[in-house]
């Protein structure tokens, strides 16, 4: 059993290396006509395909060793393991160790599908591939087709600046963890900015590794390499919990395709998407959110690996006092809500356990609600607590008329699971219920019903900014989902047989049930409802990409548009010396409208100051937007002061530039004006004299 689970997360990995490959091919064809070398693509793809196979292969390999299975050795462990070495080789080796990152993708990839096709039906199989292949072009779709980000970013910053400031500003704080080890926006000198800022440390480790900036990475890197985690971790739970929890005649969901149809339904969803956006199940905000496609592939993982080690047969005390509060712990730096619902899961099944009539456990328990307080200083801004507001996601997104539907549609999975789970365990009455309760039976519907209510309630009762508050309660559609995977076999049942046992039947159209047709009209509806889901975001993507060719092409080519000369000089600094970046803060005084106009989408001039940060990797000196700018107060703009009046002449003086400069140990400032083309004329201050 333990061979034939081994070799079932094959379909895991070989689907998310085909999603890579897809979407690596996506972008390639939507830069034809563009600058587009094949290199970067590639290589990005083979530190993707490295993630997600060197898990399974070192699968293969401890089942050789027969190595015993536990928490260490469990697939999540091993894909976590995975992504951490990666990450670190960039931190400490850089571009230097690429090749051999190169190398091992491609050898981890060949061993993966070559050991996976020659353990499994090949019809199957193919269904599989050319599934992953197709699924590529809806992800796609959907992460590139709004102005978040898109395989011609920088071409829409050259031509109009209308983008969405979200990556400008992310990669603002991943450039500055490369330069200085903080961070921070870089507006005026390096504060800490509290925010979850692991996904742009993560990012600026791999981009430093492919020797790529910060912000192609958001726009392409992450695509490639995240997005196959993130749909990869969902369907390596849902694996997990067929093994470990359902016991399942066959683990691999390659031979049981009607799961993986569920998990397709649960992300592009039946209803037409402008219903399901009434009801708050946004298909979109899934994946333009780096920290939130990072934090639930890993919040997920770590569940599987609790799983792992509460069901295996030797237990130690290391995962539950350090692994788990770590894991924990590193969730509230992925994305806060994570950490927050996984704290709360925690804490009460250790409760439902009876942990804390263990003196070491209450300890770790302490000590573990000690570390969340501290975390959560540290990843939230104050600016970010706006106060309660009742029924505020409600109010804000939701039709007033939508309202009685909104907990049924929006918790559907957890309502789904839940009602499935107690069916399974003959629960039919409040009896029944607590009874099932009192025998410690229906742990994981305390915890479903646990994540979705406390999920859904902060968006019930504060104000979070941009529709956040979705963050949190989302999470218990992914629970759900790879729960109902997991264990589908013991929840649905048609009659004697289960989903995984029900024999085809030989069709004849005498045959056909009045229940059967009707059950077709019901579902063709839906069906050509999520064709069109399926097709929504990838054509928007298209129109967007044509569009921005249409602008190049009108410019008479990228240098000839509005922006890209600019945005060529501020590039060209980040080729100065690290050394040299890190002793240099960068002004460009206010009366620089080439600059300070890039960004061109309506209250953009809050977001102006990130662009330099980004494309140079060097902080701003007094770089705070004009006075007359609305400000945000989200994005660390709350931890610079801001402008009472307009800049002076005597604000740009060497003294008074230096006098900034130095508060943050810089030694120099670079001052930026801009001529009528564009070109950048440098003025460099030492400041080791300044007052």
């Amino acid at each position: 059993m333990a061979d034939s689970d081994d070799r079932s997360f094959g379909t895991v990995a070989v689907t998310a290396s085909f999603l890579a490959i897809g979407l690596a091919a996506i972008y390639w064809i939507s830069r034809a006509g563009l600058a587009n070398p094949i290199r970067p693509v590639i290589e990005v793809t083979l530190v993707s395909l490295f993630m997600i196979n060197a898990p399974y292969t070192a699968r293969l390999i401890s089942v050789k060793l027969d190595v015993r299975r536990g928490w260490a050795t469990s697939y999540g462990s091993y894909w976590l393991l995975a992504i951490l070495i990666t990450a670190l080789a960039g931190r400490f080796a850089g571009n230097t160790v690429l090749p051999v990152f190169l190398a091992a993708g491609a050898l981890t990839f060949v061993v993966a599908i070559v050991d996976w096709l020659r353990h499994g039906s090949l019809s199957r199989s193919a269904i599989v591939i050319i599934g992953s292949l197709a699924f590529s072009t809806f992800a796609g779709g959907v992460v590139w087709g709004r102005i978040y980000k898109s395989p011609v970013f920088m071409e829409m910053l050259a031509t109009t600046g209308i983008v969405h400031h979200d990556s400008i500003s992310l990669a603002a704080m991943a450039s500055m963890l490369l330069t200085y080890g903080v961070p921070t926006t870089a507006l005026d000198g390096l504060p800490y900015m509290a925010y979850h800022w692991g996904s742009p440390w993560l990012f600026a480790q791999l981009s430093k590794l492919l020797g790529r900036s910060p912000l192609d990475f958001y726009n392409f890197g992450y695509v490639i390499t995240i997005l196959p985690f993130f749909f990869g971790g969902i369907l390596a739970f849902a694996t997990e919990m067929r093994s470990t929890l359902a016991k399942a005649a066959s683990v691999d969901l390659r031979n049981n395709l009607k799961l993986l149809a569920i998990f397709v339904i649960a992300l592009v969803g039946v209803f037409p998407i402008t219903g399901m956006d009434r009801m708050g199940v946004w298909t979109s905000n899934l994946i333009i959110s780096e920290s939130y496609a990072v934090g639930l592939p890993v919040a997920l993982l770590l569940l599987a690996i609790t799983v792992v080690y509460w069901k295996s047969e030797t237990r130690g005390w290391i995962y539950p006092l350090l692994i788990l509060p770590a894991g924990i712990i590193v969730l509230g730096y992925l994305k806060i809500s994570f950490m927050i619902l996984g704290f709360l899961a925690a804490l009460y099944a250790g409760a439902r356990k009876g942990f804390y009539r263990k003196p070491l456990y209450l300890l770790a328990g302490v000590a573990m609600t000690g570390l969340f307080l501290f975390t959560l200083g540290n990843v939230s801004l104050p600016a970010h607590r706006e106060g309660l507001v009742p029924l505020d996601f409600l109010k804000s997104f939701v039709p007033f008329s939508w309202w009685p539907f909104f907990f049924l549609v929006h918790l559907f999975w957890s309502w789904l699971y839940v009602v499935l789970r107690l069916r399974s365990e003959g629960v039919r009455t409040f009896a029944d219920l607590r009874q099932a309760l009192s025998a410690h039976k229906i742990l994981d519907v305390e915890i479903v019903a646990l994540v979705a209510l406390a999920g859904v309630g902060p968006g019930l009762v504060a104000h979070i900014d941009g529709g956040s508050a979705f963050y949190f309660s989302d999470i218990q559609r992914w629970l759900s989902v790879g729960l109902l995977i997991g264990t589908a076999g013991t929840l649905v049942r048609i009659g004697s047989r289960n989903l995984e046992s029900a024999q085809p039947r030989r069709f004849a159209p005498g045959s056909i049930s009045v229940r059967s047709l009707l059950v077709a009209l019901v579902a063709l509806p839906l069906l050509v409802s999520m064709a069109s889901n399926f097709v929504h975001w990838t054509k928007r993507m298209a129109a967007q990409n044509r569009a921005v060719k249409v602008a190049v092409a009108e410019a008479g080519g990228i240098d000839g548009t509005k922006n890209q000369r600019v945005l060529t000089e501020l590039t060209a600094l980040r080729e100065l010396p690290l050394e040299e970046r890190r002793q240099t803060g960068l002004f460009i005084p206010q009366n620089e409208s080439r600059y300070w106009t890039v960004l061109a989408r309506p209250g953009a001039c809050s977001f102006s100051g990130h662009i330099a940060p980004t494309l140079t990797g060097i902080t701003m000196i007094d770089g705070m937007p004009p006075v007359g700018c609305t400000l945000s107060p989200y994005y660390g703009l709350s931890l610079f002061e801001p402008r009472s009046r307009p800049q002076m002449p005597a604000d740009t003086v060497p003294a008074a530039l230096c006098r900034r400069a130095t508060r943050w140990g810089l030694t120099r400032v670079l001052t930026l004006h801009f001529d009528s083309t564009g070109r950048a004329l440098r003025r460099v201050d030492e400041c080791r004299n300044a007052a």
